[in-house]
């Protein structure tokens, strides 16, 4: 079965980073599993060509921040006009950087790593869900 809803929340729960998604209601238990991705089988007489070796070290790609939770994305604190981070400042890691209001409640956005904040990915005040990308880093070398 391949409906395109089920695809889209495969979709979803891949870049979630989640195997598994369980939902229970009234008369109603639904239990998604993601497995690992197996490699393509091996072609008989297929040689692959050796990645090229670089003697400059490789620089980190960007990354996305992700939402904690579904909410109202926030890039500074509803008292507060100053971003808790701006735009190209480096921060610690564990630091709050943004924050994911749902009703009264903040859920803070913290950073993993030791990063410079590229910016946001998602629009401010923007109702986002588990796992959307909300900003955008560096990780630091």
């Amino acid at each position: 079965m391949h409906s395109p809803e089920l695809v889209s929340i495969a979709a979803a729960m891949a870049r979630a980073g989640l195997a598994r998604l369980e939902l229970d209601g009234p008369g109603l238990r639904l239990v998604l599993e993601r497995g690992p991705r197996s490699a393509p089988p091996e072609r008989e007489g297929r040689t692959e060509a050796a990645a090229p070796v670089s003697a400059e070290p490789e620089k980190p790609a960007p990354q996305p921040l992700r939402s904690p939770g579904p909410g109202t994305f926030l890039r500074a604190h509803p008292l507060h006009e100053d971003p808790l981070a701006a735009d190209g400042e480096p921060v610690a890691a564990g630091r709050v950087v943004a924050l994911v209001r749902v009703g009264d409640v903040l859920l803070p956005v913290r950073t993993p790593m030791g990063c410079r904040i590229l910016g946001a990915t998602a629009a401010e005040e923007s109702l986002v869900g588990y796992g959307d990308p909300l900003l955008a880093v560096l990780p630091s070398t």
